[in-house]
This record gives C-alpha cells, sequence and structure tokens, in this order.
C-alpha cells in the first residue's frame, strides 16, 4: 500500500493534466497537439492477458500505434526473428514483468544464450538503444500460483527472479497491483517521455471526431523528482479536493502539495484551508464547487461508513 500511496499524486497530476488537454480541444479542436509513437508492448502472455488489454486500449485510445503479440499473423519468419525485428522498428519499448520467465526458444532460433522471448525483446531494445519504459508486478500482490515460476518451473523461479531484480535495482521500474493502475502509470511514463524529447515528430491533430489529446503511457527509466506535464492551450482556474479527514487526510495532503507546487495555491481549493473566515462555510462551499474546472473526490476505504454524532450516515 506504501507503494500505491506514492503513485498517487503524480496519478491525479496527470489526471488533471488530461482535463486540461480536453478543455483545450472542446475549445479549439484544432489547437491541440500531440505526439504519437510506436509502441513495443512485451511481456509474458497468459499471466498478464488482462493488464495487456487494459493497457493496449489505453495507448490505443491515446492515438498511439502499439505492436503486440495479439496483433501477430501467420508468417514465414521464426517468432524470436518477427518478435526483433518489430523491437526495431518502434519508437518506445514497454515491458511489463509478472512471475513468469516465459517461453525459450530453441538455440538454433537465435537464442544461444538460451533467453526467453520476453527478454531477448527486452535486451535487443537495450542494445539498440531504445527508450524502455518497464513496470513489475509489485511483490506484494495476490498472485496465482499457477503463474508464478517458483511454484510451476524447474528453476524455481530462479530466471525470473533475477530478471525482475535487474529491473528494479538497474532501471529503477515502476511496480502496478492491478490493470487500471497499470495503464495510468504507462500513460504517464511515455507522455512524460515524449515531452522531454523531440522524437517522434509532433503532429497536429485536425479538427476530427476523434480525440487524441492524451498521450499516456506506461513504466519510467528513473522515477522523476518532478511531474512535468505539457502546458495546454487552455488553463484551468479552480481545482476543488473533496475528501473525509478520517482515513485520507495522509494522501489528500500529499496530493494538495504536488497539484500546488504544479497549478499555484491560488488554482487550488482544500476544505478549511481555503474557507475565508466569517463566512458561511456550507454557501461558500456550494458556490466553489459551482464554479470549480476540476472536482477532485478522493474517496477512502471507510467512506460510506462516516457516521455522525447521532450515528447517522453523513451525506456532506
Amino acid at each position: 500500500m506504501k507503494e500505491q500511496g506514492r503513485e498517487w499524486p503524480r496519478l491525479v497530476l496527470a489526471f488533471v493534466w488530461w482535463k486540461r488537454r480536453m478543455r483545450a480541444y472542446v475549445a479549439d479542436p484544432g489547437s491541440v497537439k500531440t505526439r504519437m509513437a510506436t509502441i513495443y508492448l512485451s511481456s509474458t502472455y497468459e499471466d498478464l492477458k488482462d493488464y495487456r488489454r487494459v493497457v493496449y486500449e489505453a495507448l490505443h485510445k491515446a492515438g498511439h500505434q502499439v505492436i503486440a503479440m495479439e496483433d501477430y499473423v501467420a508468417a514465414d519468419q521464426r517468432p524470436v526473428e518477427k518478435c526483433l525485428k518489430d523491437v526495431e522498428e518502434s519508437d518506445i519499448y514497454v515491458g511489463l514483468f509478472a512471475f513468469r520467465y516465459g517461453y525459450i526458444p530453441p538455440a538454433n532460433h537465435n537464442n544461444p544464450n538460451g533467453l526467453s522471448v520476453t527478454e531477448l525483446e527486452f535486451r535487443h531494445a537495450e542494445r539498440l538503444k531504445k527508450p524502455c519504459l518497464t513496470f513489475v508486478v509489485n511483490d506484494t500482490t495476490a498472485w496465482s500460483r499457477m503463474f508464478d515460476d517458483a511454484y510451476t518451473a524447474d528453476d524455481k523461479g530462479a530466471r525470473i527472479k533475477a530478471l525482475r531484480q535487474h529491473l528494479m535495482t538497474e532501471k529503477l521500474t515502476s511496480q502496478f497491483s492491478d490493470p487500471y493502475q497499470l495503464s495510468a502509470l504507462v500513460l504517464v511514463a511515455v507522455t512524460r517521455y515524449l515531452t522531454e524529447n523531440k522524437q517522434p515528430a509532433t503532429v497536429r491533430v485536425e479538427g476530427s471526431g476523434s480525440i487524441a489529446a492524451g498521450t499516456q503511457n506506461i513504466a519510467i527509466r528513473s522515477r522523476p523528482q518532478s511531474l512535468e506535464m505539457v502546458e495546454p492551450v487552455v488553463s484551468i482556474s479552480r481545482i476543488l479536493i473533496s475528501y473525509r479527514r478520517e482515513g485520507s487526510a495522509d494522501v489528500t495532503g500529499r496530493i494538495y502539495d504536488r497539484l500546488v507546487q504544479q497549478f499555484g495555491r491560488e488554482a487550488v481549493f482544500k476544505d478549511v484551508d481555503s474557507i475565508p473566515l466569517g463566512v458561511d462555510f456550507r454557501t461558500y462551499l456550494d458556490e466553489q464547487v459551482s464554479k470549480c474546472d476540476v472536482f477532485l473526490a478522493v474517496i477512502g476505504r471507510d467512506w460510506m461508513k462516516a457516521e455522525g454524532r447521532k450515528g447517522t450516515l453523513i451525506s456532506g
């Protein structure tokens, strides 16, 4: 839970940035610029099938071209050769790693070192100096033994453990525990990479029916000290944070600090910190809710259980 808590401020900033981009698009669809990328999505399959689907869909909706095993058709090329060729043709490598090492092709299939297809793809992307955005399942995540080499493989999980260790120590990879958290992390990482680098080329989104306003993606090569987003055409005037102090004050405080750092204190409204003395706080809150551009609700585990002094459920 501590790892997930550290990610929340970054994910909230990503949401607010996306909201700003959408407002800019609605105001002037032709004014929104975004960078498109060809992304190679690598992982073992059966154990991460649901995770791949959510990430794949998120990347497509963001306007990226995704190369993944789901798209492969029958071809004369050996699987290893096709996989490595696709890695070469991509702009960004995205790797998802759980607790399975994966299929190991025979040595005569361009695999003299006996590596799995998943590790071959990663090592090839490294050799080509591709941006490698990697994510690993958190050790504390509940996981089926059926998909855990520690229980099913002859090596008792030694190879996948070594690969995970390499990624988490040498690459400082991001960790995830559910599909939608993963897709958000991927989108943030890709957005950050494309923002900080000039490739691929920037393209102008014409005012068509589709919205390609959010280039968001997976893992981060090194954990950023601050999240820098591309400034949209239209700025936000007010972000209102709603939360219950019991159970979510700590994470809300971190979110508030990051939003203030990014957008300025005057743009963020947070309960008593933002209510002037001597005013009717109910009326004032109603006014602020009606004026805000983004309403951010932080819902803790016991949010629905909150009770007043007489034991009645609190509705505000």
